[in-house]
């Protein structure tokens, strides 16, 4: 099946693109993937940055955006818990979320290491 997307070959002379660069592991890209398309929509990063200060119940999230409704805010919190952003415990009836420090670091190491890449092909 043709996708109407012309790919070229490289040929005698044609610098590879990719050559030097760190190979990334599927699952690092995969996990990385993940994190941002749930950090494209401003709401959510919105919510991932009042979480970072404290951990908080759902119902005290979605109090803190009054501009949309509460199942709204749990969709959201649910998008950012499955990309791995959150993380969510019961303190009896009430699920608390905090950001996940380790998948913010994973974040940060991901985008250093492609910053790294990035300097050393502009010099």
């Amino acid at each position: 099946m043709r996708t109407g997307i012309a790919c070229r070959t490289r040929g005698p002379g044609r610098p590879n693109p990719l050559q030097g660069a760190k190979k990334v592991p599927h699952e690092l890209r995969y996990r990385t993937g993940r994190a941002f398309r749930a950090l494209g929509e401003p709401r959510r990063r919105a919510i991932l940055e009042l979480l970072s200060a404290d951990e908080l119940p759902a119902g005290e999230v979605s109090r803190r955006f009054t501009e949309v409704s509460a199942p709204a805010v749990s969709q959201h919190l649910g998008v950012l818990k499955d990309a791995g952003l959150l993380i969510e415990h019961r303190d009896g009836t009430r699920r608390l979320y905090r950001t996940s420090t380790s998948a913010l670091e994973l974040l940060c190491t991901y985008l250093n290491d492609l910053h790294a890449s990035s300097r050393r092909v502009r010099r």
